[in-house]
């Protein structure tokens, strides 16, 4: 098992991310899987942090942010056994030592300095491996909220969410029509479309809060 230097970070938390990292998501054996690792993973942190589980994984200098500046940065040093090592070896170079720009090109601008902005963009991605992993205990939060509802409760949830998800799909709708439709189409459903879009916000719905 790989040794860190961890502040705060429980040792089954950061095995965990190890061993999902690890893991051959074509073994023939489930329990050897990326998928199941993950699993186990999602577990081992709703059970480290069972109340307001998301709000710890994300950076303590976000608003509502549970996690403190030691434990994220615990999160992100185990998380980082997820990239390359051709990324973890832009990561080491410190970007404050490569010029920000080439120069000015013809039209008066700043040319990037290619090998800063890689530099720049490797150091983001622990951070993207961390968003994967509140991705995936969002996914298994909402999973075990509706495992401990009733049939009833559980047919309204899934009303609810049917109609949430038509609601933003018609808003996604709205805003790309202007780039498939003409103008005088725009306008010649324009009053049929106000109308629908009236009826479709004034579904009922109960939003339940994030955790």
């Amino acid at each position: 098992m790989t040794t860190f230097n961890l502040n705060v970070l429980s040792a089954s938390v950061a095995d965990s991310i190890v061993d999902w990292h690890k893991a051959d998501a074509k073994a023939a054996d489930v329990e050897e899987t990326a998928s199941s690792k993950l699993d186990v993973l999602c577990d081992a942190l709703i059970e480290a942090y069972p109340e307001n589980t998301l709000l710890y994984l994300i950076s303590n200098t976000s608003k509502d942010s549970l996690s403190s500046p030691e434990l994220y940065a615990d999160l992100l040093t185990v998380c980082a056994t997820r990239l390359k090592k051709s990324i973890l070896a832009l990561m080491a170079i410190d970007p404050d030592t490569l010029a920000p720009s080439l120069g000015i090109d013809s039209n008066g601008d700043k040319i990037p300095n290619p090998e800063r902005v890689a530099v720049m963009d490797a150091r983001k991605q622990p951070q993207s491996v961390l968003t994967d992993v509140r991705k995936a205990v969002k996914v298994r939060l909402k999973a075990r909220e509706f495992d401990a509802l009733d049939a009833d409760q559980k047919l309204e949830a899934i009303e609810v969410g049917n109609i949430v998800k038509f609601q933003e799909q018609w808003a996604t709708m709205g805003k790309r029509a202007d780039k498939v439709l003409t103008e005088s189409e725009l306008a010649s459903v324009a009053d049929s479309w106000r109308q629908i879009s009236m009826v479709i916000s004034a579904m009922d719905w109960k939003s339940e809060p994030d955790h």
